[in-house]
């Protein structure tokens, strides 16, 4: 089982609206809701691809039990929620369809009072003892600690489980210092944390190794992405796709990548089906909701390339 943790969920809510004017009265002509957060977007993915899935996720008010309701009802994933003072936060985003913009508007999460998961969650040795993976996905929420998610890795650690850390903004920062077993960046985050680089997928993802990270993925959307697993090095270009919306793709291809070292799959694969599964998903407006079947269509056609001398073959 793989124990995905999402400490700052959303309820994410999209207005589709046709051409109209600034101030006037629009109804939008299609809604859709769903539980947001890189680690419901990881759970929903892993559900979608067959994995077998639970979630840890603080919830608040009744925005919380609306994001709680989708995660065990549309996701189909056992959520363990732990509930805090507040309201859990909303994202909205307005596309226009006639201008062909997007317009998103994010909401501050309730903070945690707390800097240990046991603190929160009283069943968290036993959940941890369950899973084979557990991965701590998304940013935290304002005025919280990051001594939280430097207990996480360490609890997870001493329970001989691997970790895999998917996270940006100080929790991001404070986990890589927790020396988790795997890690996934972007660009951008790579930039904030180490600054400018020549070859930045490479680059990023060699520094992190340094840190003692066995195993790390740096994407860079639809250019490709650089994977170093112990002394393996390679880069991962996805096939050519129309993109809808690519928000998810880096989700999307940590699922994957989750499912794949649960079930032990060979490192080509894990890297084929993750490269794939970030394609797939932004195909669809819908983040992470991708078909198994189309996955498995665009794995073949992910070009894959051996590091040489620690750079990209030209």
């Amino acid at each position: 089982m793989i124990l995905t943790v999402t400490l700052n969920p959303c309820l994410d809510e999209t207005l589709f609206l046709r051409e109209g004017r600034e101030g006037d009265i629009r109804r939008p002509e299609e809604m859709t809701v769903a539980a947001g957060g890189k680690g419901n977007n990881v759970a929903r993915a892993i559900r979608r691809y067959g994995g077998a899935v639970e979630s840890v996720v603080t919830l608040a008010g009744h925005t919380g039990r609306r994001i709680h309701d989708l995660i065990a009802g549309s996701d189909e994933v056992t959520c363990h929620p732990i509930w805090v003072e507040g309201e859990s936060r909303t994202i909205w985003t307005i596309v226009e369809k006639q201008a062909s913009t997007q317009t998103v508007f994010f909401e501050d999460g309730p903070p945690i009072q707390a800097n240990s998961m046991e603190e929160l969650l009283p069943i968290w040795p036993e959940l941890v003892s369950k899973a084979e993976i557990v991965a701590i996905c998304g940013s935290l929420p304002p005025e919280t600690s990051s001594e939280i998610i430097v207990d996480l890795i360490r609890s997870v650690k001493e329970s001989d489980r691997k970790v895999f850390l998917d996270s940006s903004g100080e929790a991001l920062k404070a986990g890589i210092q927790a020396v988790p077993t795997c890690a996934r960046i972007n660009v951008e985050e790579g930039r904030s944390l180490f600054g400018p680089a020549e070859n930045p997928t490479v680059d990023y993802a060699q520094k992190l190794r340094s840190e003692g990270i066995e195993q790390v993925i740096v994407s860079d959307g639809e250019r490709g992405a650089v994977f170093l697993f112990g002394d393996e090095g390679y880069f991962a270009a996805p096939p050519s796709v129309n993109s809808v919306n690519p928000v998810g793709s880096g989700d999307a291809m940590t699922a994957l990548v989750l499912i794949g070292l649960t079930e032990t799959w060979p490192l080509e694969k894990i890297i084929r089906n993750a490269v794939a599964a970030g394609a797939s998903n932004a195909m669809k407006w819908k983040a992470c909701d991708f078909e198994p079947d189309e996955v498995d269509r665009l794995s073949p056609a992910v070009t894959i390339q051996s590091l040489t001398n620690g750079r990209i073959p030209a």
